[in-house]
């Protein structure tokens, strides 16, 4: 269930699908954008918006560790930011899918590279 969960996190971003990326989020979910700034579902919509403003998007998605529903992945992004100037990123997700696999957990921490 989480690889294609990450599939899907990935085409929706690359493809600037944000309709798509929300579809993968349980109504109830816990995001957390950083380790300081929960974003509510009803914001989460805003905090995706970012991603029109992104060019050329690589997102590498590893698997680090799994148990149960509960799932450790390290990512790597890069694009192009609206300056055009290259932009790299790293760090790790923490993602709960429930049986619908929806996230009803997600927590982000990264940091540029």
């Amino acid at each position: 269930m989480i690889n294609k969960w990450l599939s899907d996190l990935k085409n929706g971003w690359q493809n600037k699908d944000i309709e798509s990326i929300l579809s993968l989020f349980d109504k109830r979910v816990e995001y957390w954008e950083t380790p300081y700034k929960k974003v509510d579902i009803a914001g989460l919509k805003d905090e995706w918006q970012a991603i029109h403003s992104q060019e050329s998007i690589n997102l590498d998605l590893s698997m680090y560790s799994t148990q149960g529903n509960r799932h450790t992945v390290k990512w790597k992004l890069s694009y192009t930011d609206q300056h055009a100037k290259p932009q790299n990123w790293s760090g790790i997700y923490l993602i709960e899918l429930d049986d619908n696999n929806k996230c009803t957990y997600f927590y982000q921490t990264g940091e540029k590279i």
